[in-house]
């Protein structure tokens, strides 16, 4: 055994998702920048960017500056950005004649997360939202290159000619191309995007708007769809990286459709693109249009005001993945993949039931017990027939109902999600049968008892589009979901799920329930899937009838499939994967002990643990964790536990003061 430290913590701006409640401490700084053309006065009679500063003026938490591209610096002196969060810029003809300098610098701050940009309309070729799509295209490249790659590889970015429409037939820009010279030396060629589409038609026709993503919050308080009277035409394919979220749609009667309304992150800050808005067109007359950039401008200088997350950790790793005594092999057969089990306790404080598939998630369901607190465990037991037509990560849960009637659970998840239960403590089981006409992935890894009533449960889950409902509805970006269901009559039906949040730029998945000491309050950590963010929680103080926006735990918290138990000296256990952005575990099955306080107050917690040394790419640890009545702990997962060799199940024994012991050394 051994006790190791991390390298210095680099910090990186986590995503949050707002919904609702836009106060801020302080008012939010915005600029409104326009250029000011003739043409813009024959709708608006003070300018185009001035009725949008009034507007932004007559709402509340907002201090709004309207400038010009005829003011001194061409309205972008550091004085007046130095009292800005979130820049507003319609522009037009004239802001080709913006410096790319200037762009260069306003981009600066967004990656420093110090500045938002809403580009309007034409603003597609101003330079800083030019600027942003370079950065944005450059960083999509390089993150498709392994860690190796990335380290040794030179960029050689080739820009587009600007200010010319591509051809309907035109590469599709921006795109990226990994060469290997003679030497052996890599680069990387990046075509920079054009930020611009093939077609236009500005002969006024109505367009019809959708909304993708209504919970979005600059969705909020706008209807499902709503028209546009009169406005110019945008053709796809808009020549631009993918965007992480496209909130709204906007199509003509013509059959021709634009993301209208993208939001991209740019380094540490965010650029939202609204395409509506030529100056002849009242659009920004109209109620809907202000309320996209109000909302768009409150969000924006909501997510830039969080606080910097650690993408690492500062607090000791205790280190037991030499420490063979702990581990015990729960199941293991050469050449077959053995994998993401659950486990439950059963009441007589030693009875350990065990469910996996037989294969890598999907696979014939797999049952086991122990009868000594996991010290042994039993052969394979048989299974009702239909248990070998599982599709999916299979998950057990101990349930009570009102009449104080016990029993046990199995979820077996994708599409439809089917539900097996048993009445004697696993000795007999039912075949699966559907629980609704919905599914999703690894089904109800986390069911907590509510308060509401007697035999009432929650359970969450989530889909990426594929498996919820047939036919499949995946999109592009994908959109992860976050999904809950209730049961009032002990876990035998569940009620149709709802959805909690939906998000393209952070992929949020398998909840990992624990409920605060006092009971109050129920935490879920949240799996962050993109590779590219920490993980998330978020609470609820209502048993499940609400929940805050989701925020980024500390970098000591990240990590896949979070299974929390408290210890007798209320401590908290949580087993995951280690998949912190910055963690010299990474990949490991691993652990965490600290304090709920600690999830609450977004502290680092105490200590890591590492349970076992995974060998292969992180394919580990969806474990379960369950604790004796000794207070130790038994925490079972899969891995690839030898090299070169096919994954098994294994449980390590632990307690928290041996590991505080161990600490002191």
């Amino acid at each position: 055994m051994r006790i190791t430290t991390t390298w210095p913590i680099t910090l990186l701006l986590f995503t949050v998702v707002f919904s609702q409640g836009f106060a801020a401490d302080a008012p939010i700084k915005v600029v409104v920048w326009d250029e000011q053309q003739p043409a813009q006065k024959a709708v608006y009679e003070n300018f185009l960017g001035n009725a949008i500063a009034d507007y932004l003026k007559s709402r509340p938490g907002l201090v709004v500056t309207s400038v010009c591209q005829n003011d001194p610096e061409q309205g972008l002196s550091d004085k007046v950005i130095d009292q800005c969060e979130v820049l507003i810029w319609w522009g037009h003809v004239r802001q080709r004649d913006i410096k790319w300098e200037t762009g260069q610098r306003l981009v600066e701050r967004i990656k420093q997360g110090k500045l938002s940009l809403i580009a309007l309309h034409s603003a597609h070729w101003s330079t800083p939202f030019i600027e942003a799509m370079n950065e944005r295209s450059i960083s999509d490249a390089m993150a498709k290159l392994t860690p190796e790659q990335q380290k040794v590889v030179k960029v050689e970015a080739i820009r587009p000619e600007r200010y010319s429409q591509p051809k309907r037939d035109a590469e599709l820009t921006p795109s990226s191309e990994l060469i290997k010279g003679p030497d052996g030396s890599l680069v990387l060629k990046v075509k920079l995007p054009n930020c611009c589409f093939p077609a236009y038609r500005g002969d006024g026709k109505p367009s019809h708007m959708k909304t993708l993503l209504p919970k979005h919050p600059i969705a909020q308080g706008l209807p499902a769809t709503f028209d546009i009277p009169h406005t110019e035409m945008y053709d796809e394919a808009f020549h631009v990286p993918a965007p992480d979220e496209v909130v709204f749609e906007e199509r003509w009667d013509a059959g021709e459709h634009f993301r209208s309304g993208a939001v991209w992150k740019v380094g540490q800050g965010r650029v939202f693109y609204f395409r509506p808005g030529h100056e002849t067109f009242d659009v920004f007359k109209q109620p809907e249009p202000l309320t996209i950039i109000e909302n768009a401008t409150r969000w924006l200088a909501e997510q830039q005001r969080q606080p910097v997350v650690s993408r690492g950790y500062s607090i000791p790793v205790v280190d037991l993945a030499s420490d063979t005594s702990r581990q015990v092999i729960v199941d293991r057969q050469p050449g077959q993949y053995l994998g993401h089990p659950t486990t439950v306790l059963l009441e007589d404080g030693k009875t350990i039931l065990c469910v996996y598939p037989q294969g890598h998630g999907k696979g014939a369901i797999l049952y086991k017990r122990s009868t000594d607190g996991g010290l042994t465990w039993s052969d394979r037991i048989p299974v009702p027939a239909s248990w070998a037509t599982s599709k999916e990560t299979p998950t057990i849960h101990r349930v009570i109902d009102a009449a104080g009637k016990k029993r046990l659970i199995v979820w077996s998840g994708l599409y439809p999600a089917r539900l097996a239960s048993s009445d004697d403590d696993g000795q007999t089981w039912s075949e699966l049968k559907p629980a609704g006409d919905w599914g999703g992935i690894v089904v109800m890894g986390s069911v907590e008892p509510l308060k509401t009533g007697a035999g009432h449960y929650l359970a969450l889950f989530h889909d990426d589009g594929r498996f919820f409902a047939q036919p499949a509805k995946p999109t592009k970006p994908v959109t992860f979901t976050l999904f809950q269901t209730n049961s009032t009559d002990g876990g035998l039906t569940w009620s149709a799920p709802r959805a909690l949040l939906a998000r393209q730029d952070v992929h949020l998945c398998e909840p990992g329930l624990v409920r605060s000491p006092d009971g109050k309050e129920i935490a879920v950590l949240l799996r962050e899937n993109s590779r590219q963010k920490n993980s998330h929680v978020i609470f609820s103080r209502d048993e499940g009838q609400s929940w805050s926006e989701p925020r980024a735990l500390s970098g000591s918290l990240t990590g896949d499939r979070h299974v929390a138990k408290y210890a007798p000296d209320g401590r908290l256990f949580i087993s995951f994967r280690d998949t912190t952005l910055e963690s010299p575990t990474k990949g490991d099955w691993g652990a965490w002990v600290g304090t709920y306080d600690d999830i609450v107050e977004n502290r680092e917690g105490q200590y890591r643990v590492r349970l076992m040394k995974n060998h292969k790419s992180g394919d580990c640890a969806y474990p379960g964790v369950e604790i004796l009545p000794d207070g130790t702990f038994v925490t079972t997962t899969y891995g690839h536990w030898q090299p070169g060799q096919t994954p098994y199940i294994a449980s390590v024994r632990l307690k928290l003061q041996e590991l505080d012991a161990l600490l002191k050394k």
